[in-house]
């Protein structure tokens, strides 16, 4: 459902600012859901969520498209410098 979501957002020319990519979702993983949309060519931010905190963890999330990485019990003022540093680096304006 995310993958449908956001592709069919980015198709319609209304990206989301930023996603929120929980890593370990049922039936389609986070993992898969954001090379996916790397793969049909979604450029905005896509930050992995995870309980998984090693930087082996990190590392992949990097490697299939993620550009950032939050671990869970998530860090609200963390999470949120790492939205705007992404957002301000391709020039969107959160809403």
């Amino acid at each position: 459902q995310a993958f449908e979501k956001a592709s069919r957002a980015f198709r319609d020319d209304e990206a989301y600012d930023v996603i929120l990519m929980d890593m370990q979702m049922p039936l389609v993983d986070g993992y898969t859901a954001t090379k996916r949309l790397r793969d049909i060519g979604y450029r905005h931010p896509i930050i992995a969520l995870t309980a998984h905190a090693m930087e082996s963890d990190r590392e992949t999330c990097i490697r299939v498209g993620c550009d950032g990485y939050a671990t869970k019990p998530i860090d609200r003022q963390s999470l949120k410098k790492t939205i705007l540093e992404l957002t301000k680096q391709r020039g969107i304006r959160p809403a």
